[in-house]
C-alpha cells in the first residue's frame, strides 16, 4: 500500500491509512497505524506502524482479522507528508516611476504573487538615477521603516500590511500584501542661493535620531520634499523575502512495528535547491546538502557562495565588487557568468564541468577533480589551475595571464597579455596561441603540441619521454625565441627575431626554419634534420648515433655547421666566412660562399664540395671518392 493511492485520516494519537483490496476473489482490507513521536534523548522525530488485515465474512456480512502471516501483503512502504522550511530570497524590483515619490503608495509583487506580512520583507538596498547604491538603516522608533542616507538626500521608505482583493478560482477574496511609501528629504544646504554643493555621494556618519524617529517631518537638516522635481530617482529596490513554505518529503522503506527515524531520513534524502535572484549589499549563501542545486541571478557589493554536496551544480549570473564561490563534493558542475574587481571561483567536486565567463581587475580560478574545463577571463590579471582529468579550453586577455593543466585530457589555450605563462602536465594534446610582452609555455609528458607565439620573447618548452612519440609544431615571432624539446617525437618550427634558440634532444625528425639576427639550432638525437638559417650568425649542430640525413641552408655574415653521426650531410652556405664539420661515415655535400671557407670531413664517404672565397681550405680524413672545385683570390689547401 503506497500513500499514492491511498489518504490518511489524522485519528487521536495517530495516523490512519484504509486499503480495501481483492485477494485471490476474496474481499480484504489492511488498516495501518502510524505514530509519530519525539525521542526524549536526541529530540529527532520518529515513526511506528502497524498494519491489519481483514478478509470479508460474506455469510456473517463481518470484516475477521487475519493472523496468518501468508495473508501480511499490504504492509505500508511508504509515506508523503510535508514539513515547514523557511526560504529566503532576494529580489531587486522593476524599475519604478519618478511619480512614485511624494509619498504614493505602491503595491509590491513577487513573481506575480502577492507578498504576505511586511515581518517577511526586509530592505536591503536602493539604486539611485544618479549612480548611488545606498544601503538601508532600518529604524527602530518606526516599525516598518527604513532610510536611505547620501549627503544631499535621505530617502525613507515605510513598508505597510494591507488587504487587495483577488481573484481565485473565479472567487474574489481579500488576500494580505505590502504596500510601500516612499518620502524623500532634502538637505538644507541646497535651499542657499549661490552655493554650490558638494556631489550627492554616500555619509559615513548617520544623522543623529534618525534611526528613532518618529513622525517629525524634518530629520536634522535635511527637509520633507513636496515638489519632487531634481530630486534623484529609485531606480530599483534590494529587498529580501523571508517566508515559512510547505516542502514535500517522502519517508520510504518503512517496515512493519519497526521506527522510523524521520529526522534522519530527511537528512540523508535531502534535496535543497537554492533559487537566489536579485541584489543586495552583501549576499552570503552556504549550502551544505546530500542534493541540490544552487542559482544565482543578481548583484550586490559582494556575493559569496559556499556549495557542499554529493550532488548538485553551481549556476552563477551576476555581478559584484567582488565575487567569491567555492563549491566541494561528489558530482556537480558550476557555471560562471559574471563581472567584478575580483572573481575567486574554487571547484573541487570530485567530478564536474567548470564553465567561466568573467571579467574584472582580477580572476582566480581552481579546479581540483575530473571534468571538463572552459574559462573565457579578461581582467588586469587571470590566474587559472586545473587539476584533474578533462579536456580544457582557455581564453585569457590581461596583463599578466597564467595557466597551469595537471592531469589527462587536451587543451586549447589562448592568451594575450603582458606576461602569458601557460603549463601542461600530463597526457592530451596542446593548441596554444599566445601573444604579449613575454610567453612561456610548458608542455611536460606525452601528447603532441602546436604553438604560435608572438611577442618580445618566447619560451617553449616540451618535455616528453622515450617510450611514446609526440611532436612539436612551434610559430614563433618575437626578439627572441627560446624551444626546447625532450623526447621522442618531431619538431616543425618557424621562428623569427632577434635571437632564435631551437635544442632539439631525441629521436624524430627536425624541419625548421630561422629567421633572425643570430641562429643557434641543436639536434642531438636521431632523425632526418632539415634547417634554413637566415641571420648575421648561424650554428647548427647535429649529433646523432643511427644514420640520420642532415641538411643545413645558412645565409648570414658567418655560418658554424657540424654533423657528429654517421648519414647523408648537406650544407649550403653562404657568408663571410662559413666552418663546415663532418664526423662520421656517409656522404657529403657542401656548397660554400663568402671570404673564406673551411670543410672538414673525418669518416668514410664521397665529398662533394664547391668552395667559392679568397680562401678555401677542405680536409678529408677516410675512405670515399672526393670532388672539390675551389675558387679563391689567395690559396686553396686541399688535403
Amino acid at each position: 500500500m503506497s500513500t499514492d493511492n491511498v489518504g490518511a485520516v489524522k485519528k487521536e494519537g495517530y495516523y490512519l491509512y484504509e486499503h480495501k483490496y481483492y485477494h485471490n476473489k476474496f474481499s480484504a482490507k489492511a488498516l495501518t497505524k502510524v505514530y509519530l513521536f519525539q525521542d526524549e534523548k536526541t529530540g529527532d522525530i520518529k515513526t511506528k506502524n502497524t498494519t491489519t488485515i481483514f478478509f470479508l465474512d460474506v455469510k456473517a456480512n463481518r470484516w475477521r482479522e487475519i493472523n496468518d502471516s501468508e495473508y501480511d501483503l499490504n504492509n505500508l512502504v511508504d509515506i508523503n507528508y510535508k514539513v515547514k522550511a523557511t526560504e529566503i530570497k532576494n529580489e531587486y524590483s522593476c524599475e519604478l516611476p519618478r511619480e512614485w515619490l511624494g509619498g504614493d503608495s505602491i503595491l509590491l509583487k513577487y513573481e506575480d504573487k502577492l507578498l504576505l506580512k511586511k515581518e517577511n520583507l526586509t530592505l536591503n538596498a536602493i539604486k539611485l538615477s544618479d549612480g548611488n547604491s545606498l544601503s538601508a538603516i532600518k529604524s527602530i522608533g518606526k516599525p516598518g521603516s527604513y532610510y536611505f542616507v547620501s549627503r544631499l538626500y535621505i530617502y525613507e521608505i515605510v513598508i505597510n500590511d494591507g488587504y487587495t482583493p483577488v481573484n481565485i478560482d473565479g472567487e474574489t477574496t481579500l488576500t494580505p500584501c505590502q504596500g510601500m511609501k516612499i518620502i524623500p528629504y532634502r538637505h538644507s544646504i541646497l535651499e542657499i542661493e549661490g552655493l554650490i554643493p558638494r556631489p550627492n555621494t554616500k555619509v559615513n556618519e548617520i544623522p543623529d535620531g534618525l534611526v528613532e524617529r518618529t513622525d517629525s517631518t524634518d530629520i536634522g537638516r535635511y527637509k520633507r520634499v513636496v515638489e519632487i522635481t531634481n530630486i534623484p530617482s529609485i531606480d530599483s529596490v534590494s529587498f529580501s523575502i523571508n517566508k515559512e513554505v510547505m516542502v514535500d518529503r517522502k519517508l520510504n522503506g518503512l517496515e512493519s512495528n519497526k521506527i522510523s527515524n524521520i529526522t534522519n531520513m530527511n537528512l540523508i534524502n535531502s534535496s535543497d535547491d537554492i533559487n537566489f535572484e536579485g541584489g543586495g549589499v552583501a549576499n552570503v549563501i552556504d549550502s551544505d546538502v546530500i542534493n541540490g542545486n544552487v542559482t544565482f541571478k543578481g548583484g550586490g557589493a559582494a556575493n559569496i557562495i559556499t556549495h557542499t554536496a554529493a550532488k548538485g551544480n553551481t549556476d552563477f549570473i551576476g555581478a559584484g565588487i567582488a565575487n567569491i564561490i567555492v563549491k566541494s563534493g561528489g558530482e556537480g558542475n558550476l557555471t560562471f557568468n559574471g563581472a567584478g574587481l575580483a572573481n575567486v571561483l574554487v571547484h573541487k567536486s570530485q567530478k564536474g564541468d567548470m564553465k567561466v565567463n568573467a571579467g574584472g581587475a582580477v580572476n582566480v580560478m581552481v579546479r581540483l577533480g575530473n571534468g571538463q574545463y572552459d574559462v573565457t577571463l579578461i581582467a588586469l590579471g587571470n590566474i587559472s589551475v586545473h587539476s584533474g582529468d578533462g579536456n580544457s579550453i582557455v581564453k585569457m586577455l590581461g596583463g599578466l595571464n597564467t595557466h597551469t593543466q595537471i592531469g589527462s585530457g587536451n587543451a586549447f589555450w589562448i592568451a594575450a597579455g603582458g606576461l602569458n605563462v601557460m603549463t601542461k602536465k600530463g597526457q592530451g594534446s596542446l593548441f596554444s596561441i599566445v601573444a604579449g610582452g613575454g610567453n612561456i609555455v610548458t608542455n611536460i609528458n606525452s601528447g603532441d603540441a602546436t604553438i604560435v607565439a608572438l611577442g618580445l620573447g618566447n619560451i617553449i618548452t616540451h618535455l616528453g619521454d622515450d617510450e611514446y612519440h609526440s611532436n612539436l609544431r612551434i610559430i614563433g615571432v618575437a626578439a627572441a625565441n627560446v624551444v626546447t624539446k625532450k623526447g621522442k617525437g618531431d619538431v616543425q618550427a618557424i621562428l623569427g627575431g632577434g635571437i632564435n634558440l631551437l635544442t632539439h634532444i631525441g629521436s624524430g625528425q627536425t624541419n625548421a626554419a630561422l629567421l633572425g639576427g643570430g641562429n643557434i639550432l641543436t639536434k642531438v638525437g636521431n632523425g632526418d634534420t632539415n634547417v634554413f638559417m637566415f641571420g648575421i650568425g648561424n650554428i647548427l649542430t647535429h649529433v646523432n648515433t643511427q644514420e640520420s640525413q642532415t641538411l643545413g641552408v645558412m645565409v648570414g655574415a658567418g655560418n658554424i655547421y657540424t654533423k657528429v653521426g654517421n648519414g647523408t650531410t648537406i650544407g649550403v652556405m653562404l657568408a663571410a666566412g662559413n666552418i663546415m664539420s663532418h664526423i662520421g661515415t656517409g656522404d657529403t655535400y657542401a656548397l660554400m660562399g663568402g671570404l673564406g671557407n673551411i670543410f672538414t670531413k673525418v669518416g668514410d664517404g664521397d665529398v662533394l664540395a664547391l668552395m667559392l672565397a679568397k680562401g678555401n681550405i677542405l680536409t678529408q680524413v677516410g675512405d670515399g671518392q672526393t670532388i672539390a672545385l675551389m675558387l679563391a683570390k689567395g690559396g686553396n689547401i686541399f688535403y
